[in-house]
């Protein structure tokens, strides 16, 4: 990519960028909001995962958003032949999408980037 020192860890290639090319000059009520809203991103994507690991920590016996946790048993087996079991959650954030957990983690990666400015595709690949 051009850029010394990148190696190969795409989640932090836009800080690398951003270090190469700190042109970003923006106010502080842009960069405020920036920080902001990928504070809540992250924060979001936490609290899905943690709603997830709870439910099955507690073998779907609690609550989710006042209302007893909605969950199918699931069984699969693994490549060696495996059984296993696991608790697939259909309540709470997991009854809004599927993996939503995944849109809190792009837009998050959305506000890392975004100083980036759009002039190299290199700030966005985390994103892609």
């Amino acid at each position: 990519l051009g850029l010394p020192g990148m190696g190969s860890n795409v989640y932090t290639i836009h800080s690398t960028y951003l270090a190469f090319n700190p042109e970003f000059d923006s106010g502080i009520y842009i960069l405020g909001s920036i920080f902001l809203f990928g504070v809540y991103c992250i924060y979001t994507n936490y609290d899905i995962d943690a709603q997830r690991g709870y439910v099955r920590k507690m073998n779907g016996k609690c609550d989710i958003w006042g209302k007893p946790a909605e969950y199918i048993e699931a069984e699969y087996v693994t490549n060696d032949g495996t059984v296993n079991q696991s608790i697939l959650v259909y309540s709470g954030w997991w009854g809004i999408a599927r993996h939503i957990n995944y849109t809190y983690e792009l837009m998050a990666a959305w506000m890392w980037s975004f100083p980036c400015k759009f002039e190299s595709p290199i700030g966005y690949l985390y994103i892609f």
